[in-house]
């Protein structure tokens, strides 16, 4: 017999319909800053970047044929994070491709 654990529901108390809209607003910048943020004395980088550096490594050049879908992500939560951190990554990769090409020519 398998033993199961019980599924525990949460939610964020800000999604509620009668939450105050200013203090929606401070939360999901609460939540943004958590994921884009590094905590020096616990963290070697902020969660979005190595969530970043472990798609890259498991994806590999190829990651730049994926289309990354954010759900419930709130105020936009890390998304624009992704998205710097993996385009400053592909872009300094191609920047390193042309400067082997311009060797190789010369």
């Amino acid at each position: 017999m398998a033993f199961q654990i019980p599924r525990i529901h949460f939610y964020e108390i800000d999604d509620q319909a009668w939450f105050p809209s200013f203090l929606r607003e401070k939360v999901q910048a609460c939540l943004t800053l958590v994921w884009i943020k590094r905590f020096p004395p616990f963290q070697s980088s902020s969660p979005a970047t190595l969530i970043v550096k472990t798609l890259q490594s498991l994806l590999g050049p190829s990651i730049k044929d994926y289309t990354f879908i954010d759900f419930c992500s709130g105020a936009g939560g890390p998304t624009a994070e992704f998205e710097r951190e993996i385009n400053k990554a592909l872009e300094l990769e191609s920047i390193e491709k042309y400067h082997e090409q311009t060797k190789k020519s010369t």
